[in-house]
């Protein structure tokens, strides 16, 4: 691949628009941020989301975090192919700061984009949302953490599964993920972890050690 380097753009969703030189292999990325829920032990969660590109080699995205500017010695996100990410267990009162970089088929990463922030609010505030998430602790961004990745192979015009992005949460925590057809459409099955579950409207991993997969069909 060349090595040039193209503008890419993250943006906040508080208003806050950043533009840089972001890397040496892709085009525009677009990355946002944004609440997603409330947290128990004042603890949140965020939702991350970006443009696609379109390379043919670009094979993900990894997006890092810290709680100190320009330092991103926190978790790292892989997030593959998705274009957006959910980041739970933020502890109440930090500031995490969140930049991230595409990579493709051989390892190669771009640089890093430019940078956002994030403080959570010492109070949390309850928030429209179609998740939720439970943990027996206070939980930071360096913590051990897995991820639970929602797939719809079937049907996926004919509902929804909030969220819909793969979400990292903190060993132990619970996570419910909530299943929806649309009117004249069901549920015809879902599968955890390739083991079938039936037709829940909604499922909790919980005391989570480990990664999950859950697989939606509709029809």
């Amino acid at each position: 691949m060349k090595e040039k380097r193209k503008s890419f753009k993250l943006r906040i969703k508080q208003n806050v628009s950043l533009t840089i030189l972001f890397g040496c292999l892709f085009g525009i990325l677009s990355l946002c941020l944004s609440p997603m829920g409330t947290y128990s032990g004042h603890a949140a969660n965020v939702t991350l989301s970006w443009n696609p590109n379109s390379e043919a080699d670009l094979a993900g995205y990894k997006v890092y975090s810290g709680t100190s500017s320009g330092n991103y010695s926190g978790a790292t996100y892989d997030a593959g192919k998705f274009t957006s990410i959910g980041i739970s267990g933020l502890e109440a009162g930090k500031t995490y700061y969140f930049a991230a970089k595409a990579y493709n088929t051989t390892g190669l990463l771009s640089n890093y984009s430019n940078q956002v922030s994030y403080t959570v609010p010492t109070t949390t505030t309850t928030t429209t949302t179609t998740s939720t998430s439970t943990t027996s602790s206070t939980s930071t961004a360096t913590a051990k953490t897995y991820y639970l990745t929602p797939y719809i192979t079937e049907g996926k015009s004919y509902g929804t599964v909030s969220p819909s992005e793969r979400v990292y949460v903190p060993a132990g925590s619970s996570y419910t993920f909530y299943i929806k057809p649309i009117t004249g459409h069901y549920i015809s099955g879902v599968w955890v972890d390739q083991v079938y579950v039936g037709k829940p409207t909604s499922y909790t991993f919980k005391n989570i050690q480990a990664k999950h997969y859950m697989v939606v069909k509709f029809k």
